[in-house]
């Protein structure tokens, strides 16, 4: 945690620019090649099962305490100085979006409605781990014929993804806020 506040950069900032490199350049090749389709999948649910282990015995003012923690990998700095439930928040929004461009592109059909950072910022509404784990839920039967689609969505920091890439990038966005709740968590 860090005991003195200062300014936090506006949303939609991005990543520092050492770190965008590293994951556009390593990061993301890696998990094309590493991870597939049902991993991406598998790992999801982990990091959901995490999750909701971390919290489940949290009380509401511990869940909507604002913590500022150090810079994590993959998170923005106007973001560090969330609640559980704000990550929470974030959380549904950001894998409902996902869930949409990959059934989209799995049709081989274009996602034509904007990707945006500034977009996919929590607004304080209160969203509980069973919802999310819901929304997840209901994605786990969805079983595309292509899951290699040829269609892309470029996300707004890295590079175009197809929907396989969209399916693994699902799992490394949860386990990203998964460390952020960590930290929350060790900083209250």
């Amino acid at each position: 945690m860090i005991e003195k506040k200062h300014d936090l950069q506006a949303p939609g900032s991005g990543l520092p620019k050492f770190e965008n490199l590293f994951i556009k350049n390593v990061l993301v090749p890696c998990g094309r090649f590493f991870i597939g389709w049902k991993s991406a999948k598998v790992w999801l649910d982990y990091e959901l099962k995490s999750i909701e282990n971390m919290v489940k015995d949290l009380s509401e003012k511990d869940l909507n305490r604002r913590v500022l923690i150090n810079h994590i990998l993959g998170i923005e700095d106007d973001t560090r100085d969330w609640s559980v439930a704000l990550v929470i928040e974030h959380l549904s929004i950001v894998n409902t979006g996902i869930i949409q461009v990959i059934k989209t592109l799995s049709e081989e059909k274009s996602f034509d409605g904007p990707i945006s950072i500034e977009a996919v910022k929590p607004g304080n509404r209160t969203v509980t781990i069973n919802e999310l784990k819901q929304i997840i839920k209901d994605f786990e039967t969805f079983v595309p014929q292509n899951k290699n689609s040829k269609m892309t969505k470029a996300h707004p920091w890295f590079v175009k993804f197809n929907n396989k890439d969209w399916n693994t990038f699902l799992a490394i966005h949860t386990w990203v806020h998964k460390r952020q709740i960590k930290a929350i968590l060790r900083g209250r």
